[in-house]
């Protein structure tokens, strides 16, 4: 048994702590232990402070010795945790994805009973997707030794509603993996095959269920191509022509983005109701609740006070807000319409790199 630097023996018995992240008021336990450092482990972070000066900040070695239960809690942290997220990240959203996302969020709640769990799937790969982009603190009575952040972390990270500190970059690496692997992979492959059968059952009475996941899932893609251009930019990388190549990330955001589109168009209905006045009688063929009607004449009123704004989009990036969400609100969509704005061409790699660097590197 080898003690470390700081007297403390290898062994010592395993503890609980509680994580959350920046933006959340909401926790969950994993069980970590402490282990002895190899040269290819880092225990420090790393950032630049606004005058320009480097920082370094070292961290007790731990790590999470219980994944499974890890996993277990995490995934109930990420259910419960959909109307913070939700809260956070549409602050700034154009008004038809705020009202979308609430009545979403509203009819989750009031058909739990009698609908499938569609909409709630959509909902939480959204707010999980954002996850992977925010630290990892380990908050509580338990800091694992560290000191909370209000003193030596970049505001940024700090979080408003309980004292944190930041988790050690080893535990930063297996929370992002467990997320991908045992969330967001799991649920994006249950999503895709209830949309799937919801679809081409072809019932009017789904049209509803459809376009809000078809929506959530474009909007999904707007912010996650826009995060990763934000990133790419500070890593060097400019706006390229558009290319086929096999290992072209942006293509297959783009292409993805056109399929959600061209089924729901062509196979699910597309935007007829929303072409609806909802006040006629006779009007109501696709069996719609008042709460559903009311939310539709509140859409199609948006469209026509945002409607110059809406249709300059086809000029810009496609991780423009609403870039992708407002080709399914117009009739007329075609699939071979072409892309006008700038087009940032990143690979995989590019997009893993401010992954693998947010391990010891901190940015906002």
């Amino acid at each position: 048994m080898l003690p470390f630097e700081d007297g403390t023996a290898v062994f010592e018995s395993p503890r609980q702590v509680h994580l959350t992240q920046c933006f959340n008021r909401t926790s969950f336990c994993v069980t970590v232990s402490r282990f002895e450092p190899g040269p290819h482990y880092p225990t420090t972070y790393t950032w630049i402070e606004a005058d320009g000066v480097k920082r370094k900040y070292a961290m007790p070695p731990y790590y999470i010795s219980d994944m499974a239960e890890a996993s277990r809690n995490m995934r109930h942290f990420a259910r419960t945790a959909n109307s913070e997220t939700t809260r956070v990240f549409l602050a700034d959203s154009n008004p038809i994805v705020k009202k979308t996302f609430k009545e979403a969020e509203r009819y989750c709640t009031a058909s739990k009973a009698t609908q499938s769990n569609l909409v709630a799937a959509a909902i939480m790969l959204w707010s999980t997707t954002k996850m992977v982009w925010k630290r990892w603190l380990v908050c509580g009575t338990d800091t694992l030794g560290m000191r909370t952040m209000e003193h030596d972390m970049p505001i940024y990270l700090r979080n408003p509603f309980m004292d944190s500190a930041l988790v050690t970059p080893v535990m930063q690496v297996q929370l992002e993996t467990m997320l991908v692997r045992d969330v967001l992979v799991p649920l994006k492959d249950k999503l895709l095959r209830l949309l799937k059968e919801k679809i081409l059952a072809k019932k009017k009475e789904d049209w509803y269920e459809i376009y809000l996941v078809s929506f959530i899932i474009l909007h999904n893609t707007e912010w996650e191509v826009g995060r990763i251009a934000y990133f790419t930019r500070r890593l060097g990388l400019n706006p390229a022509p558009q290319s086929n190549r096999e290992s072209s990330l942006s293509q297959a955001y783009y292409h993805a983005c056109k399929t959600v589109l061209a089924y729901f168009h062509f196979a699910s209905g597309g935007a007829a109701p929303l072409s609806l006045d909802w006040v006629s009688s006779g009007q109501n063929n696709f069996a719609m609740t008042e709460p559903q009607i009311a939310y539709l004449r509140d859409i199609k009123d948006e469209l026509v006070y945002q409607d110059t704004q809406l249709r300059h989009l086809k000029n810009v990036p496609m991780y423009a807000d609403m870039y992708w969400c407002h080709q399914m609100l117009f009739p007329g969509w075609k699939a071979d319409m072409p892309h006008l704005g700038a087009f940032l061409e990143v690979t995989e790699k590019d997009y893993l790199a401010p992954l693998v660097q947010s391990a010891v590197i901190l940015t906002p």
